[in-house]
């Protein structure tokens, strides 16, 4: 692991440009299934999969959630 990705233990993760998840340069993207991307065509509400937080900016993935509780909350 390089130096510059050794962090503390409650330090978050941080992308190359120095955004963490929370920071409004980190963006939740919802991943549907194939059957929900047809709903969300059609215009029903889908839940996702997974939802992937990514810097806008350099486009690093820094976590990708697959928890119940986060897909339903973003599903609401």
């Amino acid at each position: 692991m390089p130096k510059s990705e050794i962090r503390s233990e409650g330090e978050p993760r941080r992308c190359r440009c120095g955004y963490a998840k929370g920071d409004g340069m980190v963006v939740e993207e919802p991943r549907y299934s194939f059957g929900g991307t047809l709903a969300l065509l059609f215009g029903i509400t889908a839940r996702p999969i997974a939802v992937r937080y990514q810097c806008r900016k350099c486009g690093q993935v820094l976590e990708e959630s697959t928890d119940p509780a986060v897909l339903t909350a973003r599903h609401d």
